[in-house]
This record gives C-alpha cells, sequence and structure tokens, in this order.
C-alpha cells in the first residue's frame, strides 16, 4: 500500500493469511519446544482460561491472524482485516500517529539484560502503517505492572505452576524479544 500498489499488497496479504494456519504456539513462533503448547498460551501470563485459537464457523473469527477455522477463512474476515490496514494506513499517512487524539497503542515489555522489547497488545494495525511507512518508532502506553523480566522466568505463572517447562519459555519470550523470523507456513485454506 505505501508504495502506491494495493492490489499487490492484498494479494500478498492474502497469500500470508492463507498459509499462516499454526496449530501450536511452536509452530506460529517458529520455534522448537519440547511439548505442543496450545496457541497465545503466554508463559508470563496466570492461565485464566484456555485459549481457544481455532474455531468451528468461519465467520465467527474475530482476528484472522490470530484465530483460525478447519474450513477456510470467510472472505468477510479477510476484508474486515484488509480494511483496517487500510485505515490505518491512509490515516497515519495523511494525519500521523496522533495518539493524543486517539489512543496510544498498548504493549507489555519484555526486558532482557540486553535490551527491552516492546510486545503490542493493542495498536498493531497502526504500527504496521507506520513501518510500512518508513516510520521506526512509535509512542505507546506500557501497561502498568506488565514488564516480564527474561532472567525472572522461574517466576513466570505457567513455569511455577509446572505447565510449561522453562526451557520452552524462554523459546517462547526470544521469539518475541528478537521478532519471529520463520512464521508457520502450511497447505492453504480456502477461501469461504
Amino acid at each position: 500500500m505505501a508504495q502506491g500498489e494495493p492490489e499487490r499488497a492484498r494479494a500478498a496479504f492474502l497469500d500470508f493469511l492463507r498459509h499462516y494456519r499454526p496449530r501450536t504456539f511452536g509452530e506460529a513462533l517458529g520455534v522448537r519446544l519440547s511439548r505442543d503448547y496450545p496457541l497465545w498460551q503466554f508463559p508470563w501470563k496466570w492461565p485464566l482460561r484456555a485459549p481457544h485459537a481455532w474455531i468451528e464457523q468461519p465467520e465467527q473469527v474475530v482476528d484472522v491472524m490470530t484465530h483460525f477455522s478447519p474450513h477456510g477463512i470467510a472472505r468477510s474476515c479477510v476484508e474486515r482485516e484488509y480494511a483496517w490496514h487500510q485505515h490505518a494506513h491512509e490515516r497515519m499517512r495523511d494525519v500521523g500517529y496522533r495518539p493524543s487524539f486517539t489512543s496510544y497503542a498498548r504493549a507489555i515489555i519484555l526486558r532482557s539484560q540486553q535490551r527491552s522489547a516492546y510486545l503490542l497488545t493493542d495498536g498493531n494495525h497502526r504500527a504496521s502503517a507506520l513501518s510500512a511507512l518508513g516510520v521506526t518508532s512509535l509512542a505507546v502506553v506500557a501497561l502498568r505492572g506488565r514488564t516480564v523480566h527474561r532472567d525472572q522466568v522461574e517466576r513466570w505463572p505457567l513455569v511455577r505452576l509446572g505447565r510449561m517447562r522453562a526451557d520452552d519459555a524462554l523459546a517462547i519470550f526470544d521469539a518475541y524479544h528478537h521478532g519471529n523470523q520463520a512464521p508457520a507456513r502450511s497447505e492453504p485454506a480456502p477461501l469461504v
């Protein structure tokens, strides 16, 4: 979109969505874990309820980037997601990132001894639009009490509860901290 080729951007986006169908957290992040953990079961969060990333009916999927249906991807969900991206891109291009007039992107801080990284919990469309426009920084609100320290892995809830091994929890942390360089790629899902 930023290069003035919205149809090419749409085709690349659709290709990614159709082939990104991870079944496990390790597969989604492109990391090898000792066992299969459910998608989006973050080791530093208390397990309030099991995340359900696979939903039976495609039209009930709310976020096509993190939820999937075994029957394919609803065209309406793809159109909605692309429209959000397109709107964010146009808004950021025309008026820039003005969080004091709308809202700040929200994040948790992932801190290692070398550096800190931010995991966005709200504002992904704004961030991707700004990135496409060449912007390299983004003002965010760090959620109070939501700094995850790598060297405190033994204190993370899923590790403390014995639901996840510490080395697996660190692999998940590192994938977010350094970026996912190998997203899952599978057989393409049909558009329904």
